[in-house]
């Protein structure tokens, strides 16, 4: 039963690594793409900024 258990958590665990990575990986993306919005709207971005939520 000991050793079902560790392997349970043991999958558990790469899971979670795999989603931790993705998530992460998201984030660079995400930080990547509004820098290159922020480059090509430039002045315009200012003036829809009091509608961002």
């Amino acid at each position: 039963m000991f050793f079902f258990l560790q392997e349970l958590e043991k999958k558990r665990k790469e899971r979670a690594q795999v989603t931790y990575e993705r998530r992460k990986q998201l984030n660079k993306l995400r930080v990547k793409a509004e820098k290159v919005v922020e480059e090509k709207l430039g002045a315009q971005l200012d003036v829809i900024a009091p509608i961002k939520y």
